[in-house]
């Protein structure tokens, strides 16, 4: 998630290229953890459908800290990826902002 952040904040940043690497390593990053905390909610649902033993107690205490830690790795993602569509819309407004700026002191 790290790793989406600085991919994020390179996107952002004024750059000459057309950004569509820059895109494609965030698109790239943003499947990879889809598919981690899809794979680690389907995990947790096996874990819970498994029957009665004798670490019952054992196996709910594990299942509640596996579903903290899940629910905050996806609060995690979710914040990054809510930062950098902000971010992204603040900026193509100030595009927009500036372009119509430039027209108004041509004319």
């Amino acid at each position: 998630m790290a790793e989406l952040a600085k991919a994020h904040a390179k996107a952002l940043m004024p750059s000459f290229g057309d950004g569509k690497e820059d895109q494609r390593r965030i698109e790239a990053l943003t499947h990879e953890i889809t598919g981690l905390l899809k794979r680690s909610e389907k995990k947790f649902q096996r874990l819970s459908a498994a029957g009665p033993s004798e670490d019952s107690n054992v196996r709910k205490n594990v299942q509640e800290k596996i579903k903290i830690n899940y629910k905050v790795m996806v609060i995690i993602y979710a914040a990054i990826v809510y930062e950098y569509a902000g971010n992204a819309l603040a900026l193509k407004g100030f595009k927009v902002v500036l372009e119509i700026s430039c027209r108004s002191k041509s004319i």
